[in-house]
């Protein structure tokens, strides 16, 4: 028995058996293997902004995760590890709550229908440059038919900062 908000695959084997002589055993089994029960597939993807980002200004990642169906996913959560060179400021989700632990940043976004989506904006300020590499991930209770489009790795530009000072001259006779 498969609960309704599980998924899980089956297999059938069937074989003949005869009692004449068969010259060819090779083609007297056969199997084939279904998945039956709920099943979402879930997509990620990140964008950041400002792009480039600065050292010590503010950087916004916004992750979307999609479920392409053919099912409603229940148990939603994104996890993003994020860079060890940013100071986490805050996480925002469209739907549910998200909190941080060790770097890390949960989102629990809850139930998710089949064609919608939901967003969490992550803000962060880079503390050196270089290239920043976010991942984040997003999985559900249900079986996802193409699991390969659960993770998302994006990379941004971090530039230092560039100050200006004016030079003013004055006369001092």
């Amino acid at each position: 028995v498969v609960k309704e908000t599980e998924s899980t695959s089956l297999t059938n084997t069937a074989k003949v058996i005869a009692t004449t002589f068969d010259p060819d055993l090779e083609n007297n089994e056969d199997s084939t293997t279904i998945m039956v029960g709920k099943r979402a597939d879930l997509s990620i993807e990140m964008n950041a902004s400002p792009n480039p980002a600065s050292v010590g200004d503010p950087l916004t990642y916004l992750i979307t995760v999609l479920n392409l169906g053919p099912d409603d996913a229940s148990n939603v959560v994104i996890v993003d590890n994020l860079p060890s060179n940013v100071t986490f400021i805050s996480a925002t989700a469209s739907v549910g709550q998200c909190n941080v632990q060790l770097g890390n940043v949960e989102c629990n976004l809850g139930h998710l229908n089949s064609g919608t989506d939901a967003t969490a904006t992550i803000v962060v300020v880079p503390r050196k440059e270089g290239t920043l590499v976010n991942q984040a991930s997003v999985d559900a209770d249900q079986a996802d038919p193409d699991s390969g489009n659960n993770d998302i790795s994006f990379s941004i530009l971090v530039k230092r900062v560039k100050i200006f000072l004016p030079v003013v001259l004055r006369d001092t006779i």
